[in-house]
């Protein structure tokens, strides 16, 4: 009798847990240790943020899929205050491209103790329209 009470109540929770709807919900902007972000527009975004020197070293590369026809970014690098909250540090000029990849490199000055996020907001635009995207890495020098 035991056997048969502890399988109904496992069938009836595995039939509240099929019905049960799940929802994800994607933070923007996403963080580079997020998985499983899908864009209408882009296959991948990578940003790599080291220091050396005094400075901040960013490079940055947007893989647009096959039917992408530009894509438009602006890189920027925001300090981390003592209260938590980011600030522009640096904002290099805007870049582009009319072909499915885009790359960037820059430096500019940094203090070592400090975290940086390196973030990128592009426009990626296909054949099917555009989308803006907004990504970024966060390191402490």
């Amino acid at each position: 009798m035991k056997k048969q009470i502890i399988c109904v109540v496992m069938v009836i929770g595995i039939l509240f847990g099929m019905n049960t709807p799940t929802a994800f919900a994607a933070p923007s902007p996403m963080t580079s240790n997020q998985v499983g972000v899908q864009w209408a527009t882009t296959d991948a975004i990578a940003l790599s943020l080291d220091f050396s020197g005094g400075k901040a070293n960013a490079s940055g590369n947007i893989q647009g899929k096959s039917n992408v026809t530009k894509i438009d970014a602006t890189f920027s690098l925001k300090e981390k205050g003592s209260d938590g909250s980011f600030t522009t540090k640096h904002t290099w000029p805007s870049v582009s491209t009319t072909d499915k990849t885009l790359r960037f490199s820059g430096s500019t000055s940094a203090t070592s103790g400090k975290t940086y996020r390196l973030y990128v907001t592009a426009t990626v635009t296909s054949s099917s329209g555009s989308e803006v995207i907004t990504y970024y890495v966060e390191k402490t020098y």
